[in-house]
C-alpha cells in the first residue's frame, strides 16, 4: 500500500465502495477506509505511509498509538515455517500467525475467485493485475496452486477449508479442485483452467513476453549453479542469472565468459536479463567479507578484475 501511495488507495478504496453493489464483500471495509483518512489527515504533505526511514532507521505506524516506532519483529512458528516450508505448512499452524494468515489470504482468494467470469472471463488478467498493480509476488490463483504439497492439490486443499468453515465454495475453485490446478505446463505450453473445467492454452503476447515463456519445455544452451544461456530465436541469446536475488560471484563470470564466446561465432547478439524482481543485487557480499577474514586478497583482486 506503501508502493501504491495512501492517498491514492483511499481514493481507490472509496470509488470501489460507490460503485460496487451493496452485498459486495468490498463494502465490508469501512474500519479500513476509516484508518487511511486518519493517516492522510495527520500526514498533509502528502507522504502517509505505514513505513517510513529516518535518520535512525525505518519506523512503522503503531496502529493503537497513531505514532511511528522502531519495528518489532513478533515472534511465531508461522514466521519460522514461511522461510523453509511452503504456503500449506504455514496456513495449517495453529499459531496466531498461521491463523492470521488463513483469515486474510482465505477472504482474499476467495474473493478473488468469485469475481469470475462478472469481470474477468478467465484467471489470467485477474493474476496479472494484482502483480503489476499491486506488486505481489504472485497472483491470487497462482497462490491457490501454490497452497498444495505432495499429499493434496491447492485447489482441493483450499476448498476443503472453505468448505469446513461452511463458506461458499465458487465455482472456478471446484473445476480447478476436479484437475488439482488453476494452471498446468506440458511441453512448452502453459495451460489455465476455464469456467467449464478445461484447460486452454495460454497465449503468448507477442511484445510482452516472460523469459520462462519462451524456454519452457528447452534445455539451455550452457549452465551452472549461477547462470543459464537460452536461444530465445532471432539469432539471439540470453544470458539469465540464478542465484538468490542474482547476486553475482566466480560461477556467474565463468559462464559470462563461455557465453561470450558462444555469443560470438553462433548468435547475432546477447541479451542479459530474466523474470525475477531484481535485475541483480550486485556481488556476493558474504562471500568477500569471508574472504576478507581468511585474507584472501588474491581471490578479491581476482573477482574485481
Amino acid at each position: 500500500m506503501d508502493l501504491v501511495g495512501l492517498d491514492l488507495m483511499l481514493g481507490i478504496t472509496k470509488s470501489l465502495q460507490k460503485n460496487l453493489p451493496n452485498n459486495d464483500p468490498y463494502q465490508k471495509l469501512d474500519a479500513s477506509v476509516q484508518l487511511l483518512q486518519d493517516m492522510v489527515k495527520n500526514n498533509k504533505k502528502g507522504k502517509a505511509k505505514f513505513y517510513h526511514k529516518t535518520d535512525e532507521g525505518r519506523q512503522v505506524y503503531n496502529l493503537q498509538s497513531k505514532k511511528y516506532q522502531e519495528p518489532v519483529t513478533p515472534s511465531d512458528e508461522a514466521i519460522d515455517a514461511a522461510k523453509s516450508k511452503g504456503l500449506h505448512s504455514v496456513l495449517e499452524m495453529n499459531s496466531k500467525g498461521g491463523r492470521y494468515l488463513w483469515d486474510v489470504l482465505s477472504v482474499t482468494l476467495r474473493y478473488s475467485a468469485s469475481l469470475i467470469p462478472e469481470i474477468a472471463n478467465n484467471i489470467i488478467p485477474i493474476d496479472t493485475a494484482m502483480k503489476l498493480g499491486f506488486n505481489w509476488r504472485r497472483g491470487p490463483f497462482e497462490m491457490i496452486d501454490n497452497m498444495g504439497n505432495p499429499r493434496i492439490s491447492g485447489p482441493i486443499w483450499f476448498a476443503e477449508g472453505l468448505k469446513e468453515e461452511g463458506r461458499y465454495v465458487p465455482e472456478i475453485l471446484l473445476q480447478a479442485a476436479k484437475k488439482h490446478a488453476f494452471y498446468k505446463e506440458e511441453g512448452n505450453v502453459r495451460y489455465q483452467i476455464d469456467n467449464s473445467g478445461n484447460y486452454q492454452a495460454i497465449e503468448i503476447p507477442k511484445n510482452s513476453w516472460k523469459l520462462a515463456d519462451i524456454t519452457r519445455g528447452k534445455t539451455p544452451i550452457i549452465k551452472n549453479n549461477a547462470a543459464r544461456l537460452w536461444d530465445i530465436g532471432d539469432g539471439i541469446a540470453c544470458l539469465e542469472l540464478t542465484t538468490k536475488m542474482d547476486i553475482i560471484d566466480n560461477e556467474t563470470f565463468d559462464l559470462v565468459e563461455q557465453a561470450i564466446d558462444k555469443v560470438k561465432s553462433e548468435f547475432k547478439g546477447l541479451v542479459i536479463g530474466g523474470d525475477d524482481r531484481n535485475f541483480s543485487a550486485g556481488l556476493n557480499l558474504k562471500k568477500i567479507i569471508k574472504w576478507c577474514d581468511d585474507e584472501n586478497w588474491d581471490a578479491i583482486e581476482d573477482i574485481l578484475k
